[in-house]
């Protein structure tokens, strides 16, 4: 769950498959997103438009003067971290599950 502080309010945003899915549509992978965002070749205007749009659906309408005022990239590498930790944290459980310390690579 991510808090996101609006014009009067603070909102909760909720990462959804929907959401997930709307993301990736319009800009791709999101793990490419988390690498081009490290990487800082994520354009500050694509990154501005998917903040916006973890506004939209958290439920409160964001101009353009507003979320310029707002840390996007820290925002943004923090719904990642929210989306895609717990996908890594179950990939690599599963990977060693079942085997004993010395047989792991």
């Amino acid at each position: 769950m991510i808090y996101l502080q609006g014009h009067d309010r603070t909102y909760t945003l909720k990462p959804d498959l929907s959401l997930i899915a709307a993301l990736e549509s319009e800009y791709g992978s999101l793990y490419q997103l988390a690498e081009d965002l490290l990487d800082k070749s994520l354009p500050l205007s694509e990154m501005v438009e998917i903040v916006r749009a973890l506004y939209k659906h958290a439920g409160c309408g964001a101009d353009d003067a507003f979320l310029l005022q707002q840390p996007c990239a820290e925002m943004l590498i923090g719904f990642l971290l929210d989306v895609l930790g717990p996908v890594e944290r179950t990939a690599v459980q599963g990977k060693y599950e079942g085997k004993h310390e010395g047989d792991r690579p």
